[in-house]
């Protein structure tokens, strides 16, 4: 073999090794200042909210990121997150709870030696819109598939629910029984975007609620059935909506 060319093959097997090393020591960043904590997402903000979801983006400062993780805390409860590809920069979460404060933050996260490195993007904070059904009233909207049994300990819903009266400060109420395995009812009553909650023994089927003067309500029943320690509701009545009296009549 001619000695020049030789000499040509080893410096390229060299190189060749060098290279090889470097690859395997050393995690290449488009920032050569970057590591093993990624850069922080910044500009988090909420795009778009709906009763059950929101959205999100945020830039992507990093070019480590090994994924993002959305942590979301819900009126004031422990912290909880979901996981996003790394150079990601949206997500929308879903079965959020219309009506309550939920704060958010973004983290970049890398994993270098089998330690976890991250950094955390601004916070922002949302509260997804309960979906209006009338001019002072939220309610929930519940689906359900009529192509699947209904589980024996679900209680039937009640139904024909109306109103038998009012006074100044309260609203009478009755609705027809129509289940065997019911523990309590539940009446469900809403003003002004606030909603609270009357309990009535089982087989009962009226009520009279105690509420404020000059006041517009919407009210529905549902049958609630516990066996051990899991909660059945029925599917609501029938929605009426009623007004006390004004004050001072």
């Amino acid at each position: 073999m001619n000695p020049i060319t030789k000499r040509w093959i080893i410096t390229i097997i060299v190189l060749l090794g060098l290279l090889a090393l470097l690859l395997a020591t050393t995690r290449v960043s488009a920032n050569p200042n970057e590591g093993p904590i990624p850069n922080a997402p910044t500009d988090l903000q909420v795009t778009s909210t709906t009763a059950e979801s929101v959205s999100f983006s945020w830039v992507d400062n990093s070019s480590i990121e090994e994924s993002y993780e959305v942590w979301y805390q819900v009126d004031g409860q422990a912290w909880d997150h979901t996981n996003e590809a790394p150079n990601t920069t949206t997500a929308t979460l879903n079965g959020q709870q219309c009506g309550v404060v939920h704060n958010y933050v973004v983290r970049a996260v890398n994993i270098e030696d089998g330690n976890v490195y991250f950094s955390e993007s601004n916070f922002v904070s949302a509260t997804p819109t309960c979906p209006e059904y009338d001019q002072f009233v939220y309610l929930p909207l519940i689906v359900r598939d009529l192509g699947v049994p209904q589980n024996p300990n679900v209680p039937n819903a009640p139904s024909n629910f109306i109103v038998t009266g009012t006074g100044q400060t309260t609203i009478s109420v009755s609705w027809q029984d129509n289940s065997t395995n019911e523990d309590q009812f539940e009446i469900r009553f809403c003003w002004n975007q606030s909603c609270d909650t009357a309990y009535e023994s089982a087989n009962i089927t009226q009520y009279t609620l105690t509420l404020t003067c000059g006041t517009a309500y919407s009210m529905y029943v549902y049958a609630v059935n516990y066996e051990g320690n899991e909660r059945f509701e029925s599917a609501p009545s029938n929605t009426v909506t009623a007004s006390t009296l004004a004050c001072g009549q």
